[in-house]
């Protein structure tokens, strides 16, 4: 079996873009969402436009007393 291309007008495609520029800590699940598209649509578009979907994680933290401890 094989699955169906999805059809995304351009419309849609700059309206996602812009959700994206708009706030660039969006992940692509909320893009999907608002956009009513499914999410692996979603990665694709933004793929083949060479934007990454990504969310900020504090790993690390400095404190007062890091460099007294180097």
């Amino acid at each position: 079996m094989y699955s169906r291309q999805a059809v995304v007008d351009d419309d849609t495609k700059l309206n996602l873009l812009l959700a994206l520029e708009e706030n660039p800590i969006t992940p692509a699940r909320q893009l999907a969402r608002d956009s009513n598209l499914n999410h692996k649509t979603v990665l694709k578009i933004l793929k083949y436009e060479k934007k990454r979907p990504y969310k900020m994680q504090a790993v690390q933290e400095l404190l007062e007393d890091d460099p007294d401890r180097r």
